[in-house]
Protein backbone atom coordinates (compact mmCIF):
# COMPACT_ATOMS: atom_id res chain seq x y z
CA UNK A 1 0.00 0.00 0.00
CA UNK A 2 1.36 3.44 -0.88
CA UNK A 3 0.62 6.80 0.63
CA UNK A 4 0.09 10.01 -1.33
CA UNK A 5 3.80 10.77 -1.09
CA UNK A 6 4.65 7.38 -2.59
CA UNK A 7 6.34 5.85 0.45
CA UNK A 8 5.31 2.35 1.52
CA UNK A 9 3.12 2.09 4.61
CA UNK A 10 3.47 -1.35 6.22
CA UNK A 11 0.41 -3.23 7.43
CA UNK A 12 0.27 -4.08 11.08
CA UNK A 13 -0.46 -7.68 12.06
CA UNK A 14 -3.85 -6.48 13.35
CA UNK A 15 -4.76 -4.99 9.96
CA UNK A 16 -3.61 -8.10 8.15
CA UNK A 17 -5.66 -10.41 10.39
CA UNK A 18 -8.78 -8.23 9.96
CA UNK A 19 -8.27 -8.29 6.18
CA UNK A 20 -7.84 -12.09 6.14
CA UNK A 21 -10.92 -12.50 8.33
CA UNK A 22 -12.99 -10.38 5.92
CA UNK A 23 -11.68 -12.36 2.92
CA UNK A 24 -12.73 -15.61 4.62
CA UNK A 25 -16.14 -14.24 5.58
CA UNK A 26 -16.81 -12.73 2.12
CA UNK A 27 -14.89 -14.81 -0.44
CA UNK A 28 -16.52 -12.93 -3.35
CA UNK A 29 -16.30 -9.53 -1.66
CA UNK A 30 -14.20 -8.07 -4.47
CA UNK A 31 -16.95 -8.79 -6.99
CA UNK A 32 -19.55 -7.24 -4.68
CA UNK A 33 -17.41 -4.14 -4.19
CA UNK A 34 -17.08 -3.76 -7.97
CA UNK A 35 -20.85 -4.02 -8.45
CA UNK A 36 -21.57 -1.52 -5.67
CA UNK A 37 -19.00 0.93 -7.06
CA UNK A 38 -20.60 0.64 -10.51
CA UNK A 39 -24.06 1.25 -9.04
CA UNK A 40 -22.81 4.28 -7.10
CA UNK A 41 -21.12 5.73 -10.18
CA UNK A 42 -24.26 5.20 -12.23
CA UNK A 43 -26.71 6.95 -9.90
CA UNK A 44 -24.45 9.45 -8.10
CA UNK A 45 -25.02 12.39 -10.47
CA UNK A 46 -28.79 11.85 -10.42
CA UNK A 47 -28.87 11.75 -6.61
CA UNK A 48 -26.73 14.88 -6.30
CA UNK A 49 -29.01 16.77 -8.71
CA UNK A 50 -32.11 15.72 -6.76
CA UNK A 51 -30.48 16.97 -3.54
CA UNK A 52 -29.53 20.30 -5.15
CA UNK A 53 -33.06 20.79 -6.47
CA UNK A 54 -34.51 19.94 -3.05
CA UNK A 55 -32.23 22.50 -1.36
CA UNK A 56 -33.14 25.14 -3.94
CA UNK A 57 -36.85 24.59 -3.40
CA UNK A 58 -36.43 24.53 0.40
CA UNK A 59 -34.73 27.94 0.37
CA UNK A 60 -37.36 29.40 -1.93
CA UNK A 61 -40.25 28.06 0.16
CA UNK A 62 -38.80 28.95 3.58
CA UNK A 63 -37.43 32.37 2.70
CA UNK A 64 -39.96 34.57 1.01
CA UNK A 65 -38.22 37.27 -0.93
CA UNK A 66 -35.24 35.13 -1.87
CA UNK A 67 -34.52 33.87 -5.34
CA UNK A 68 -32.35 30.79 -5.89
CA UNK A 69 -30.48 29.52 -8.87
CA UNK A 70 -28.17 26.63 -9.60
CA UNK A 71 -25.03 27.69 -11.44
CA UNK A 72 -22.40 25.47 -13.02
CA UNK A 73 -18.99 26.85 -12.00
CA UNK A 74 -16.67 24.17 -13.40
CA UNK A 75 -16.57 21.75 -16.26
CA UNK A 76 -18.25 18.49 -15.20
CA UNK A 77 -15.18 16.57 -16.43
CA UNK A 78 -13.02 18.54 -13.97
CA UNK A 79 -15.27 17.93 -10.99
CA UNK A 80 -18.61 16.15 -10.69
CA UNK A 81 -19.58 18.63 -7.97
CA UNK A 82 -19.51 21.64 -10.25
CA UNK A 83 -22.86 23.24 -9.37
CA UNK A 84 -23.45 25.81 -6.66
CA UNK A 85 -26.65 27.13 -5.15
CA UNK A 86 -26.84 30.92 -5.18
CA UNK A 87 -29.53 32.66 -3.14
CA UNK A 88 -30.19 36.37 -3.69
CA UNK A 89 -32.56 38.66 -1.90
CA UNK A 90 -35.09 40.08 -4.32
Amino acid sequence: MESITGSIIPWSSEHRSKWESLCEKYPRGGELAECLTLLQTTIQELCENVILLDRKLAVEEASKGFSCSLVKILDADTSPRCIVLIATKA
